[in-house]
């Protein structure tokens, strides 16, 4: 189960990152400004990998295979930004 979730957060943060990319044209570096902080790509990263998680989670009931697992977190992670 462990192995399961550190398999849909890899994948779900690296499609986050790809889609921060996507809409961008590159990727933000977080930077500290003087009143505020942008977090640049890591926020897009982190709604990618907890979409993955929750996909995979919420599909969790039903016996699965490492390949439904991935393509879950695909496409979770791609869609989370939304």
């Amino acid at each position: 189960m462990i192995k399961t979730l550190i398999i849909a957060f890899s994948i779900g943060f690296l499609m986050g990152v790809l889609t921060h990319a996507k809409w961008n044209r590159h990727i933000k570096f977080p930077r500290i400004n003087k009143a505020s902080f942008n977090p640049g790509f890591l926020l897009d990263a982190l709604f990618g990998a907890v979409a993955a998680l929750v996909g995979v989670l919420v599909i969790e009931s039903v016996p699965i295979g490492i390949e439904r697992i991935i393509l879950i977190s695909i496409l979770a992670g791609y869609l989370g930004e939304g």
